[in-house]
C-alpha cells in the first residue's frame, strides 16, 4: 500500500527519522516530483523578492552586479 503525506519542511528531518526507525516501512523518494516542488518553490521566493522590491523594501541586484559573481 503507498501513502503520500505533505509533511512542513521544518519537521521533514524528524519525519524522516522516525518513519526510517520503523522497520515495516520503505521511503521511496520521488526525485521529478521534488525537484518540480524546489522549482515552484524557488520561483515564489522570486516573485515575492520581486514583490519587496516594487514595494522599496528590497533591493535586487543589477545585471551587472550578477554578471560579475558569475
Amino acid at each position: 500500500m503507498r501513502v503520500i503525506l505533505e509533511v512542513k519542511k521544518e519537521r521533514f528531518q524528524f519525519f524522516i527519522e522516525l518513519v526510517s526507525s520503523l522497520g515495516f516501512v520503505k521511503i521511496v523518494s520521488d526525485t521529478q516530483e521534488s525537484k518540480h516542488d524546489q522549482a515552484i518553490e524557488d520561483m515564489k521566493d522570486a516573485l515575492n523578492d520581486v514583490k519587496l522590491h516594487q514595494q522599496g523594501l528590497k533591493k535586487l541586484k543589477t545585471i551587472e552586479e550578477f554578471l560579475d559573481e558569475i
